[in-house]
């Protein structure tokens, strides 16, 4: 993650700053690619992996992650374009890597949102971090400077460059993190005082978004690491009673025990094609 694989984000081919969000996609077209996967971006005038089209009134919003906006994968293989194409609804994908709970959600403010029927929103374990100092922050989300974003994204890309013995050096560390339990390429995040899980702070930040029409409905599933959390669809569930009116308008899917091995690539920890199908498939179910 840190020496051998580009993150979307971190490229200035890919991205660019964004004084609300941080970043967005570059609008325009580029390819993506990694070991495993070569991939074509388009990515419309508000840096989403979308056409133009899709701006105008979508029945159908998809948010998340780099789950939601199709790493690894074409873009008529991403989950959110399958659904289109299968039920002839229009739907947008706003999914942009690594963006939390609370920039999904301010990302879909100002679209034509007077036809939406639908919000699908993939959520990752490494959103916690993100809603929670949102949260904190009397609900205002701080963004790193530009020059500091920048900097953090030159240095990315020059740890990406090869140099002799390379691989010799850096491989062992994380074979040794492999071998005593550590999972590959995530990042270690620091300890601190969780105050409220990370349902609720979910819930909260859904249930401040008074911008969307009131009446649609809400499908939330968890995607992150190469798995479903067991867990977070039970606890979102109890999490629920409390939060009556958004009980009434949400779908959970929980893909805990659906997903396995034949549905992510085997180095990087994203959905294969055959992932994104399996999701859409689910989706559509619930739309039926």
């Amino acid at each position: 993650m840190i020496n051998d694989r580009f993150v979307i984000q971190a490229v200035p081919d890919f991205s660019i700053y964004d004084d609300e969000l941080l970043y967005t996609l570059k609008p325009g077209r580029f390819n993506f690619k990694n070991r495993e996967f070569n991939n074509s971006f388009q990515v419309n005038s508000l840096g989403m992996r979308d056409d133009e089209n899709s701006l105008q009134f979508p029945e159908i919003i998809a948010c998340g992650d780099s789950y939601t906006m199709g790493w690894g994968v074409s873009q008529n293989e991403s989950f959110p374009e399958i659904i289109e194409h299968k039920i002839k609804k229009r739907v947008l994908n706003t999914g942009i890597s690594t963006y939390g709970t609370v920039r999904e959600i301010l990302s879909l403010k100002g679209l034509k949102t007077d036809s939406l029927k639908y919000l699908i929103i993939q959520y990752s374990d490494n959103d916690f971090e993100e809603n929670r100092d949102y949260i904190r922050n009397n609900f205002s989300l701080k963004i790193t400077s530009k020059v500091e974003f920048e900097a953090l994204c030159n240095k990315h890309v020059k740890n990406q460059n090869y140099f002799p013995f390379k691989h010799i050096i850096f491989f062992p560390k994380i074979i040794a993190k492999w071998i005593i339990g550590k999972p590959v390429g995530v990042f270690d995040a620091g300890k601190s005082v969780v105050v409220l899980s990370e349902q609720k702070a979910f819930l909260q930040i859904i249930n401040q978004a008074k911008f969307l029409p009131e009446n649609i409905k809400i499908i939330v599933f968890n995607l992150d690491y190469r798995k479903s959390k067991a867990d977070f669809i039970p606890l979102l569930i109890k999490e629920l009673e409390n939060f009556p009116e958004l009980k009434k308008k949400m779908i959970l899917i929980d893909f805990s025990k659906s997903l396995n091995d034949n549905h992510f690539y085997i180095l990087d920890d994203h959905l294969n094609s055959k992932g994104h199908l399996f999701i859409a498939e689910s989706i559509i179910h619930q739309l039926k």
